[in-house]
């Protein structure tokens, strides 16, 4: 898997997020092959300010996290878990995009937002339990090495 950072990312958030990225590894370079972070330093213009926010298109094997200003007010241990939680969407990705389909087919039209709102948020329980099980299971060294044993990481670029 190819990571690469955004040339306008600061170093201060390369930083914090590469060790991260290294430590859920074993996860995601089996589900993307091309993976770039990204800065963005004012959140305002979106609907909702967030901490990160990831952008999947599985079927092209690309994932993009965004990686917001709020980002840095967070501590050690919710830094780690915000970034689990948009790399545990890559693994939902596929689910969600098939349940999208579905619904825009079968559902009647006046229950389609209803249905798609259930489905979002059992997608987001999933995730969060998910990384959770991440952040407790790859964070301990003989479960790193056992996963690292099986997946040799690629060098991560620096523009």
């Amino acid at each position: 898997m190819n990571i690469k950072f955004d040339p306008a990312c600061p170093i201060e958030i390369r930083g914090i997020v590469e060790p991260y990225l290294a430590t859920f590894y074993p996860l995601i370079s089996r589900c993307v092959d091309n993976f770039v972070v990204e800065f963005i330093p004012e959140t305002s213009e979106f609907s909702e300010p967030f901490e990160a926010a990831i952008l999947i298109r599985r079927e092209y094997k690309t994932a993009r996290l965004f990686v917001s200003s709020e980002y840095l007010v967070l501590d050690k241990k919710e830094r780690k878990l915000a970034i689990a939680h948009e790399l545990a969407h890559i693994i939902t990705a596929s689910l969600r995009t098939e349940t999208r389909r579905v619904v825009e087919i079968w559902v009647p039209e006046e229950t389609v937002e209803y249905v798609k709102g259930v489905f979002d948020n059992a997608e987001e329980t999933l995730v969060d339990d998910l990384s959770k099980l991440m952040v407790e299971c790859l964070t301990t060294k003989e479960n790193l090495d056992t996963l690292y044993h099986t997946s040799e990481m690629a060098p991560i670029e620096h523009h």
